[in-house]
């Protein structure tokens, strides 16, 4: 029985959902028909088995149009990512998570179905839509007041509230499945009674370290045969995903010089018709290609096209030549003055915040603010007040002094009051704005002559012309048959071919190429077709840039090639030999840890640290190193311990006194938050990353898009 008719049954009516709020949590049942639109291309295999790029595509693009109501915005490129893996984690769950469900008998009943829309449980997805924005409070009656007639909806609405209806009691299996799992953890006292030791145990320690850093590598030689010996045993530390290495040359779509010279041209030809004109208004809107094209200034801030070509002396109805302005022609006018207004302000302020604060913490905080305002206007020391009650730490400690500030400066409400100020003095009434109660005293003001200036803009784009010339180019680098003609034509074109080495399948960017639209050239180089020392046949348009691409090398998922990973172990080889020599210079060493430093050089330093307990990150002057700590813990007082080489350093340990543990009566308060440890993977996203291991689970998302 469906979850309408369940409702039906107990009121007769039905629940229309709100559409945005509910969008998100529905997942429709999508793969029921994999593969009937005949694609043979597999983006994923889930527990044995394939799911076709089609049908994937099919359930991102409803993911995403769900996502998009949810948030009443478009998504842009950037958030895709994310979108395709929730819409593989939701086939994950469908074809891999569902049958465990069935296993075990998880099943839900029409009566828990509606306790979730109307009753004392209510579903979460319920919940965000009748909850009030402004408020934050969820009313339950607010769902009764929404129970309509389904059949009188939009057909939208009737298949959004069928889509709900499904997944409705998935959600709820589960959230059983999940707290099935939690309740499966298990802390026995002796586990709580250990994290209690760990936690309370304390040691204060006294430490030789000699850091790896403190021998230059020069002073380390490797052979290949130490390199080649250290990767064979370690190959597994060099299991990678695939990647490749490109070079590439980019070809800015910039406007040419002719461009220029037209864009500078048409201005030129209409600064006539500019001066005569009696409409400016119309004028610019005629001729100009950006909005916001009127402004009042002070002569002394005016642009410099006009001071430069004007002169000391205002003149109305001067036309300035046009001038080029970050990527535009600008042609400026001074239209008329304005007259003299306040142009700079001089002020104090006593701020009480009232940001995160309720109602009634805000009321009173009004109430304060109003009694000290009162008391400013009766001739009390303004700067004594802002010392005292002010919570704008910067200007309380200046007796609330803000200096001379102009229009912008300011949030709005306190610019408003501020400069409609006619005379210095405090503003009779509380400025509110979105940090709080401001009482403002206005110390001075400037005032100077401003004139309506107007400007026509045009935009230097490159023009069509100038485009299919830089596309040529970039085309006929993208039709050179080999390596050998490509670095030809790079030469000849006078253009620079850059590197990008490790470059993922899954990489949204290009060294400093962040546009979405790389992807495009990215899926080239991982192409099957693609052969190494090929170059695209065809030219990327990314970032405003034409982008020509070959493809120097590409390396499969798993173990690395120690040809591209050399570097990786010559370091760790350098590491281990510097281990190696630290350990035969302090063997025989004896005495404290002082003597032994001053034996062995100015590379080892003695450090020390108190009240350190098992759960404490890291030594002083050392950082991690749990194997030197791990032995400590295990030293009795006073004992000194052998070399110990560790994460970035060998350490030789003291302990100077060990505080042991008492013991307590009960170890309950330990117990939780070991069981809240153990139980965080059991959430949704832990259980999904658990049956992808589990199961023959993997995608190639990265080769679609």
């Amino acid at each position: 029985m469906s979850i309408i008719t369940a409702i039906q049954k107990r009121t007769g009516l039905l629940l229309v959902v709100i559409l945005g709020a509910l969008a998100a949590f529905v997942l429709t049942d999508l793969f029921n028909s994999a593969g009937r639109m005949g694609s043979d291309q597999v983006i994923g295999e889930i527990d044995g088995t394939d799911i076709k790029y089609q049908d994937f595509n099919n359930a991102f693009q409803l993911m995403r149009d769900r996502m998009e109501a949810s948030q009443q915005s478009k998504l842009n490129e950037s958030q895709m990512p994310l979108v395709r893996s929730q819409t593989w984690n939701q086939l994950v769950a469908e074809y891999a998570l569902q049958p465990e469900w069935e296993k075990l008998g998880i099943i839900v009943t029409e009566d828990e179905i509606v306790d979730m829309v109307q009753g004392n449980n209510i579903s979460p997805q319920i919940k965000q839509a009748f909850t009030d924005p402004e408020t934050g409070v969820f009313d339950k009656d607010k769902v009764i007041a929404f129970i309509r007639n389904l059949q009188n909806q939009s057909p939208q609405a009737q298949q959004q509230f069928a889509a709900f209806e499904r997944e409705l009691p998935k959600s709820r299996r589960n959230e059983k499945y999940e707290n099935l799992l939690r309740k499966s953890v298990y802390v026995t006292t002796a586990e709580a009674k250990r994290r209690y030791e760990d936690e309370t145990m304390k040691l204060d320690l006294k430490y030789l370290y000699i850091p790896y850093a403190n021998i230059p590598d020069s002073a380390v030689t490797v052979t290949e045969e130490q390199i080649k010996e250290y990767y064979n045993a370690h190959k597994e530390d060099y299991d990678d995903a695939a990647s490749v290495a490109v070079e590439y040359i980019t070809i800015p779509i910039a406007p040419s010089r002719e461009d220029s010279a037209d864009v500078k041209r048409y201005l030129t030809n209409i600064k006539d018709k500019f001066v005569a004109t009696q409409n400016d208004t119309s004028f610019i809107a005629q001729h100009s290609q950006i909005e916001a094209n009127f402004a009042e200034l002070a002569s002394s801030n005016f642009p410099d096209a006009i001071k430069n070509q004007m002169g000391e002396e205002v003149t109305i109805g001067f036309v300035a030549n046009p001038v080029a302005v970050k990527g535009t022609y600008k042609m400026f006018k001074v239209v008329k003055e304005v007259g003299e207004v306040v142009d700079s302000v001089k002020a104090s302020h006593i701020l009480f915040n009232t940001q995160g604060k309720n109602p009634d913490e805000k009321l009173a905080i009004e109430t304060k603010a109003k009694e000290v305002l009162a008391t400013a206007k009766s001739g009390a020391d303004f700067a004594k007040l802002a010392e005292e009650h002010s919570e704008d730490q910067g200007s309380k400690v200046k007796g609330g002094d803000l200096s001379w500030f102009g229009r912008g400066a300011m949030v709005k409400p306190f610019e408003d009051a501020s400069f409609g100020a006619t005379s210095e003095g405090i503003v009779p009434e509380l400025v509110e704005s979105q940090f709080g109660y401001h009482i403002i005293n206005v110390t001075g003001l400037k005032r100077a002559n401003k004139y309506l200036l107007a400007s026509v803009s045009r935009l230097l784009d490159p023009s069509e012309s100038t485009r299919e010339a830089l596309y040529r180019q970039a085309g006929d680098l993208a039709s050179s048959k080999n390596m050998t003609e490509y670095e030809e034509r790079t030469k000849q074109y006078n253009l620079l071919s850059l590197q990008a080495n490790d470059v993922k399948q899954n990489a949204r960017s290009l060294n400093n190429i962040y546009d979405p639209s790389i992807r495009q050239a990215i899926r080239w180089a991982f192409e099957e077709n693609t052969k190494m020392g090929s170059v695209s046949n065809e030219v990327f348009e990314v970032d405003n840039q034409y982008i020509v691409m070959v493809l120097k090398s590409r390396t499969k998922k798993g173990i690395q090639p120690l040809s591209k990973v050399y570097e990786q172990v010559r370091r760790k080889v350098i590491e281990d030999v510097k281990k190696k020599d630290i350990m035969a210079k302090l063997e025989g060493k004896t005495g404290t840890l002082d003597e032994i430093a001053k034996a062995f050089g100015d590379q080892a330093r003695v450090l020390d640290q108190a009240n350190y307990t098992y759960i404490t990150n890291a030594l002083n002057g050392v950082g991690f190193a749990p194997k030197a700590v791990g032995m400590a813990f295990g030293m009795e007082e006073g004992e000194i311990s052998k070399p110990v080489a560790d994460q970035t350093g060998v350490l030789i340990m003291k302990v100077e006194k060990r505080s042991e543990a008492g013991e307590v009566a009960d170890y309950a308060k330990y117990k939780a938050p070991l069981e809240q440890d153990r139980q965080q993977p059991y959430n949704s996203g832990g259980i999904l990353n658990a049956i992808k291991q589990l199961t023959d689970t993997e995608e190639n998302i990265d080769s679609f898009y």
